[in-house]
């Protein structure tokens, strides 16, 4: 089969000292034309630095060009808005250290659009702080657990399931998984196991355990071969996945290949392997400049970060959705400088349907709840380029199939 299918499974400058401040853990900040008076304090946590840099590392520059886009525009109800970042170094410690820094030093209302491979060290301790999390990689598992964390996008129970859905209706029958051997969390075979019963026609042939720094494939991609196996998905980080899917072409594979928008990189666009992947994600696709909020964002970025618009990936997008997110309840809550996290938390339950520019599917968020987003939105690697599918329109999954897969996860 010669289409291949893939699926989602992440300049500052001070001014007046309203946009930034230092500190030894790399807090940065933005400016634009920032408007009088004391500014509205947000927190980013990123893993800029550490073993989660390559996935994460684009965070930081597109937090900061995202602050300058809105105070260039008047800032938020009139008020500048000034970022504090956090480097977490990719450590949990380091994590809740410059959590606590944040919240107990900085004061900050919210942390906007987080970039961090620690999450689970510290998102409990903002959970108990009541300070949100407001946006972020949607496949963390904090956003389906902690209500006080607010995703803007579908988690892995839904992706998975569309995966299964595009690969059914690509003609694939048998689906084939490569997880990465570091962490028990890349095994998602339960989950797709769960999803192609809900979808019938497409069965789970083959789920292999495989390590990134593995240098050859080809005998996972033999075991996939005998037993049948068209369709493949990785959890392993872009170019891993691109060396599986070479190893396993020149094993005479033929087959549909899968992969987690998480893990996109820019250097797929360049690798004729991956022409015609098609790519499932939780959020609209950003390359469609139909979409208002993708042409917002690609247009700013091209303004105050130049140099991420060339290697824009799920993690700049993800992070500036954060940033609506936060600037939408924000608006809603009237908030100033003045404002409490609870102010921002009252913002974002008022929200009813928002999509941020079409960027996300509609938003809803119960108080004390956790949110379970239910919407996936399909792509497709052609030519170079990352085309929308479907108008960049969400499809959307039932309660009863997330109930179905959200239990096969639990056990």
């Amino acid at each position: 089969m010669k289409s291949r299918i893939t699926a989602a499974i992440g300049a500052a400058v001070l001014a007046l000292g309203l946009a930034a401040c230092g500190s030894d853990q790399g807090t940065t900040g933005a400016q634009g034309a920032v408007p009088p008076g004391d500014p509205i304090v947000i927190g980013y946590i990123g893993s800029d630095t550490g073993g989660f840099k390559a996935t994460y590392g684009r965070g930081k520059a597109t937090i900061n060009a995202w602050v300058t886009a809105v105070n260039d525009a008047g800032g938020i109800n009139g008020h500048a808005v000034r970022v504090v970042t956090k480097d977490d170094a990719g450590d949990p410690a380091t994590g809740l250290k410059v959590a606590k820094e944040l919240v107990e030093g900085e004061k900050v209302v919210a942390i906007v659009g987080e970039a961090s491979g620690t999450t689970s060290s510290w998102a409990p301790y903002m959970q108990e702080k009541g300070v949100p999390v407001v946006g972020g990689p949607p496949v963390q598992q904090h956003f389906a657990t902690n209500p006080n964390s607010f995703p803007t996008g579908a988690g892995t129970l839904v992706t998975s399931l569309g995966q299964v859905v595009m690969a059914k209706e690509a003609s694939a029958t048998a689906l084939g998984i490569a997880y990465c051997a570091e962490s028990p969390v890349c095994d998602l075979s339960t989950i797709f196991r769960t999803a192609t019963g809900i979808v019938g026609g497409v069965t789970l042939a083959n789920s292999s355990s495989v390590a990134a720094t593995t240098s050859d494939y080809s005998a996972t991609c033999v075991a996939m071969k005998q037993d049948g196996v068209n369709a493949i998905y990785s959890t392993l980080e872009a170019t891993a996945t691109q060396r599986l899917f070479a190893d396993c072409a020149r094993q005479g594979l033929d087959v549909q290949q899968s992969e987690g928008m998480g893990s996109y990189d820019v250097g797929w666009l360049k690798d004729p392997m991956m022409d015609g992947t098609l790519v499932v994600s939780g959020q609209a696709v950003w390359t469609d400049e139909a979409t208002p909020g993708g042409k917002e964002m690609l247009d700013a970025l091209g303004k105050y970060a130049p140099d991420v618009t060339e290697e824009i990936n799920s993690t700049v997008h993800t992070t500036w959705i954060g940033g609506e997110l936060f600037r939408k309840a924000a608006e809603a809550a009237d908030l100033g400088p003045t404002s409490t996290p609870a102010d921002v938390k009252r913002g974002l339950y008022a929200l009813d349907g928002e999509t941020l520019g079409g960027m996300a599917a509609p938003l809803k968020y119960t108080e004390g709840q956790p949110t379970v987003l239910k919407c996936w939105f399909g792509s497709q690697i052609t030519g170079g380029a990352l085309t929308a599918m479907n108008d960049n329109k969400p499809t959307c999954v039932s309660d009863a199939d997330v109930a179905t897969l959200a239990a096969a996860l639990r056990g």
